[in-house]
Formats: structure tokens, sequence, C-alpha cells
């Protein structure tokens, strides 16, 4: 080989030398350029996915979306796009998003029908590269340049929601890398609209239950409201439990007879806050609640039942009670209805013990009558028969006797013209002090018994009977008396007093009466016995008529008053009369 060929040839190997470091410096920057891009793709995709799961705002997403995919340099686009979405009540795309179009551009295609060539694109669900701008031309379109365009369907399922338009520049070709980066983009936006749909939806069906909800507490607040004026409106005591006995609500009477506020009262097991007794017995009653509970009826409590208040005041009530039911006859509670009968109970005694003194008056009044008449016709005789005899005889003083008893018998008719209809009184204005006093003084003269007055100078005039209050006041004394044989002190006080309609249960409010006490401090009356002390013929004592207060009784009724009895045994007895 001559030096000549050995040059040549070594000339030919430097240059296939240089020219295969040269494919191999452009493949290890293609492989550079593609790992770049790669990791592009990757950190774009990872940025969508954090706004798609922070996104709220529809539009503000698509702007986003729209800004992350222009910077994408793999995609080599011109920075210029566009995203539609499709507005299913009209039936067309709706421009949401652009970068970089100019006005007139944006005008153009704010709004594009169905039948355009966007509309194809989403009906075929493919990505479209059209590299020359073959696409459908919108007229009046300013000439945007030479460019092609990536047609990017946004669509989940059978769900078209819109559309990306980027443009690429001049001839770009349809990259495969490009394609699938473009189509996991449509996914994210696809998921993320669809998600901002349902919490729209859910948002929507939230305020939707709120106002639902808003309405029925404010039409359960209404009935709560009406229901408690109507509880507060009811004149009887209300009381409502739940399955467990425990009250859930109360009404204003309930809280006046117990003395339970709601607020207290709420939550506490009903005995405790309706305890109830026998009135006669002191025992302790059955409670209605559990009644009803177990039987899922209504019940009512028995006579003689007494409301026993928290300060232990006591009231005679009346009482039902029933379940309470839902709409599917399932018991789900009990209500408690009574109301206070105390002035009720105490009024229809008095008119019983008016009645009974009526009675025994139409029958004293005939026989008060026909017995005066033989009490004349002996008294008579007697008187004749002592004319005709020496007082100094036996017979005579036998006839003195005789007269004195007839006399006395007299005395007896005459009481029981009280009861009769001709014992009516006969009133006028006059003052009590002097009546009261006198009859009084007259009574106790010789006894070890004193009396001491209480009489105010301003005490009320009275319309009465002056003789028949003087009786009154004698027979009270007389009982005093009798409950004191070892002595002792009656106390007689006398105010002025306004009736508010409670205290006197036989006579109209609004009224002036003149209020009189008389106290002893005597034995006392029992518990038996009270109720009977103003009954005709009825009496403890020996030598008593059993007429004395019974007539009391009568005569303070005829006068339109009222006269009561407190007393205890072994701390005496006040009696207390209205005129």
């Amino acid at each position: 080989m001559t030096e000549q060929s050995g040059k040549t040839l070594s000339r030919r190997s430097t240059r296939r030398l240089a020219r295969k470091i040269e494919i191999l410096e452009a493949m290890i920057e293609d492989n550079s350029r593609q790992a770049f891009y790669e990791a592009t793709r990757r950190s774009t995709i990872n940025a969508l996915l954090e706004l798609s799961l922070k996104a709220k705002e529809i539009d503000t997403f698509l702007e986003q979306v729209l800004e992350l995919l222009i910077s994408v340099d793999s995609l080599n686009i011109d920075p210029r796009g566009a995203i539609f979405l499709f507005d299913e009540q009209r039936g067309d795309l709706q421009l949401r998003a652009s970068c970089n179009l100019s006005q007139p551009h944006v005008e153009a295609i704010r709004r594009l029908p169905v039948d355009h060539f966007f509309s194809r694109v989403l009906a075929r669900d493919i990505i479209v590269h059209s590299p020359r701008g073959g696409d459908q031309r919108i007229e009046h379109l300013p000439d945007p340049g030479f460019h092609g365009h990536y047609y990017v369907p946004i669509r989940t399922g059978n769900k078209n929601y819109g559309l990306i338009m980027l443009f690429t520049g001049g001839d770009n070709p349809r990259d495969v890398d490009d394609v699938n980066f473009l189509d996991s983009v449509a996914d994210i936006c696809a998921g993320a609209l669809e998600r901002m749909n349902y919490s729209k939806q859910i948002l929507a069906y939230q305020r939707n239950l709120e106002q639902l909800v808003e309405e029925q507490a404010g039409k359960i607040l209404q009935e709560k409201e009406r229901l408690a004026v109507t509880l507060r409106s009811i004149g009887d005591g209300v009381i409502t439990t739940d399955l467990d006995g425990r009250i859930v609500r109360i009404n204003k009477v309930t809280e006046q007879l117990t003395g339970w506020k709601q607020e207290e009262a709420v939550g506490r097991p009903v005995q405790e806050i309706f305890r109830i007794i026998n009135e006669k017995t002191g025992k302790p009653c059955e409670n209605p609640v559990a009644k009803v509970l177990a039987t899922g009826r209504v019940v009512g409590l028995a006579n003689h039942t007494a409301l026993i208040a928290r300060n232990g005041t006591q009231y005679i009530i009346e009482d039902s009670g029933a379940p309470i039911f839902d709409k599917d006859s399932t018991i789900i509670g009990t209500v408690l209805v009574f109301r206070d009968v105390t002035e009720k109970r105490k009024t229809e005694e008095e008119l019983l013990k008016v009645r009974k003194l009526e009675s025994v008056g139409v029958l004293a009044g005939g026989i008060a009558h026909d017995f005066n008449n033989i009490l004349s016709a002996i008294l008579g005789n007697i008187e004749l028969a002592e004319m005709t005899i020496d007082r100094d005889s036996e017979q005579y003083s036998l006839l003195n006797d005789a007269r004195k008893a007839s006399l006395r018998a007299k005395e007896l008719t005459r009481q029981l013209l009280t009861f009769s209809r001709g014992g009516d009184p006969v009133t006028k204005t006059c003052p009590l002090d002097e009546t009261i006093t006198d009859s009084a003084n007259f009574v106790l003269r010789g006894s070890p018994i004193s009396c001491r007055f209480d009489i105010p100078d301003d005490l009320f005039l009275v319309d009465a009977d002056a003789g028949q209050i003087s009786q009154v006041i004698q027979n009270l004394v007389i009982n005093a008396k009798q409950a004191m044989p070892d002595g002792g002190e009656i106390r007689i006080r006398c105010a002025n007093f306004t009736n508010d309609g409670t205290a006197i249960p036989l006579n109209q409010p609004d009224k002036r009466y003149v209020r009189i006490t008389v106290q002893d401090e005597g034995c006392g009356i029992t518990e038996e016995h009270l109720d009977k002390i103003f009954d005709p013929y009825f009496t403890t004592k020996q030598e008593g008529s059993g007429l004395g207060l019974a007539i009391a009784h009568s005569i303070i009724t005829k006068h339109n008053g009222y006269i009561s009895v407190r007393s205890a045994v072994g701390e005496g007895t006040t009696f207390t009369v209205y005129l």
C-alpha cells in the first residue's frame, strides 16, 4: 500500500468515526429531551390532579388547566387555546376559558351550534389533530395565521362535558405521547367536572334540605307555640309524660298548684311533682300514669284525692289520665288533666248544710207553731189554777214549777222558730261593737273566763238584725265557755274586709264585709266532729241541746254572710264570721 492510499483510508475512518459520534450525541440528546418531556408531562399531570382535588369553581379550574397545558414545552403548541363546555339546556357549546385569543375571536366562538365541527369531534370521542387548520372555518373570524389544532374531547362514559382546543404551529406532526398525555388531561378534567357537578348538586340538595328543615322547624315552632298558648289557656292543670313516666310538659295552672316551674319539672318522675294522697286517710294514692301505661285506657282518680303542693299546701282535686297515641296508634306517653275543687267542695258542703237547715226549719216551724199553741193552753190553765190556790200551799208550788217549765219550753220553740220561714232577720244599718261586747260580757258574767276585745274604731256598719247577731255571739261564747271549764281567755277580734271572691264562697266578690273571730283556749274539736258541728241537734256535751251552733249558722246564712270553724285538739277553736 502506498503512502497516498494510507492517508485516504485514514480520512475516511475519521469521517465515519465523526459521523458515529454525531449520531451518538444526537441519540443522547434525543433521550435527554424525551426524559425531560416525560418529566414535564408527569409534573403537569400531578399539578392537574392537585388542582382537580382543590377546585371549587368550574371556570377558575378550566382557566388554570389551560394555563398549565400551554406551559408544557413538549406539546410544541402555539400559546393559544380555549375550553368549551356542553350546555345541556341550550344544546350547544359554550366558551368557558380562553388564552391569548383576540376579543373578536372570543366573541365569534363564545357559543357554537351542535352541528359544528367541535360537536362532531365530541361525538367521535377521539383526540383530533388538524395540522393545517382544515376544520370548519367560522365566518367573519380574523385569520389567525397558518396553524393547526388539537381537539381533545372531555368525556366520561356517555356524558359529554366539553372540548379542549389547543393551537399548534404549522405542520407539527401528531405525536403519540402528546395524544396519550392529552387523553390523561381530558380524563382528569372530566373527573373534576363530574365531582364539581356532584358537589353543586349536593350543595343544591343540602340547601333544599336546609330550607325544608327550616320550614318544618318553623312549622314545629308554630305548633309548639300554639300548643303552649292552648295549654296556658286551659283552666285545668295539664301534665304530659313519656313512657318512663317522666314529665315532658306542664302548663301554668299546674305550676301554680304544684309549686314547680316548667323548667324545673321537665325530666323528673311524675310522682315527684304530682304528689297525691287520700284526704281522709293521708295514704299515698296509686300513680295514675303507671295505671294508664299498664291498661292503655283513660283512668280517673278515686274520690277524696288531694294534691300536695311543693310548699305542703293541700288541694282537693278531680283528675283523669289518658294515653297519648302516635299516628300508628302506639302509646308514646300520657296526659293528666286535673282541677282544684277545694272551693267547690266547700261550697257544696255549705250548700248541703243550708239545705239541711232549711229542711229542718220547715219541720221545726210547723212543730213550733203547734207546740206553741199547746203551751199557751197549758200556761193559761196553770195561771187560772194558781189564782184559785193559796200561794203557801204545796199545790201552788207545783203549779209554779210547771209554769216555769212551760216558759222554758216556750223558749225552746222560739229557738226552733229561728229555723222556720218566720225566723228571717229584720235588718237595719247598725254598728256591731256594742252588740258584740254586751252579748259576750252577759254570757261570761260571774264565770272565771275573761274576754279580750280587739275592735277598731273605723269598723264598717252592717245591715243586720242586732237581736239575732247578739244571739250568734252569745252561742259562740257559750260554746267557748263550755270548752274551758277550768277558765281561760276568749279573744274576739273584728276587722274590715273586702271580699276577693275566694274567702267567702257563698257570696259575691268585690263587697265589703266585717270579719268577726271568736277564739278560745279550750280542748278543741276532733276532725271527725268538725264537719258536723253546725248540724241541728248534734252535740258532744251532756247539757247541750245541739241547736246553738246550728242557730248561729242559720242566722248568718240568712244574713247572706258566712261562718267557718278551725280547730285542733288541745289547741282551741276559732270561729270566723263574715257579715
